[in-house]
């Protein structure tokens, strides 16, 4: 729940920094970002991640002062989509098992043989919305104003990714009557545990 709180925190005080121009927003967006990226190390009490996350703050503090905070913002937009399509899209290549069928296979013991192949369809959907997602980022940081971008990477992607992640679970819940499939919250429970994909 803390990281869920530190990635809304990064989401809110960034949109908010680019609203009103303010460095001290951009400062605490940064610092929310790093907190909620090395939670889980900083809550098993990992020095390493507490010095990771004193020199991320102190480094967030000096761009934003510097003017420079605004161009570090744009990171975490390219870079976690892009990280996460590497994950979608590799997953389908020759050989390997596509990602959502990996973390299907991991809710029950015996995926269904009707569950493979549409595991596998839906790991491509992923891959097309992750694709679209970067694609317009990109657009927006260099052709859109910067009010624009920060409306779509800090609001309105979340809303987006929401509604297909929902759509596709209704979808599958009724083609699948028949089939044992986890509960939404059960769903919800594994997909956090996955470390390639939250």
């Amino acid at each position: 729940m803390i990281r869920v709180l530190l990635f809304l925190a990064y989401a809110l005080c960034g949109h908010l920094s680019v609203l009103r121009s303010a460095p001290a927003l951009e400062w605490a967006s940064l610092s929310a970002l790093a907190g909620g990226l090395l939670y889980p190390r900083l809550r098993a009490g990992s020095w390493r991640a507490w010095l990771g996350m004193a020199v991320a703050v102190a480094a967030s503090g000096v761009l934003s002062r510097i003017a420079g905070g605004r161009y570090v913002m744009y990171l975490p937009s390219v870079a976690l989509p892009a990280v996460t399509l590497f994950g979608f899209a590799g997953s389908l290549l020759p050989g390997r098992t596509a990602l959502v069928t990996r973390i299907a296979a991991s809710a029950q013991e015996h995926l269904p043989l009707p569950l493979v192949g549409y595991t596998r369809q839906v790991t491509w959907l992923w891959t097309m919305v992750i694709a679209a997602v970067l694609l317009f980022d990109l657009y927006l940081i260099f052709a859109g104003s910067r009010e624009r971008w920060s409306e779509f990477a800090n609001i309105y992607i979340y809303g987006i990714l929401s509604l297909v992640f929902l759509g596709e679970y209704l979808y599958r819940r009724i083609r699948f009557r028949g089939v044992e499939q986890p509960g939404f919250v059960d769903y919800l429970r594994l997909l956090s545990k996955r470390p390639d994909i939250a």
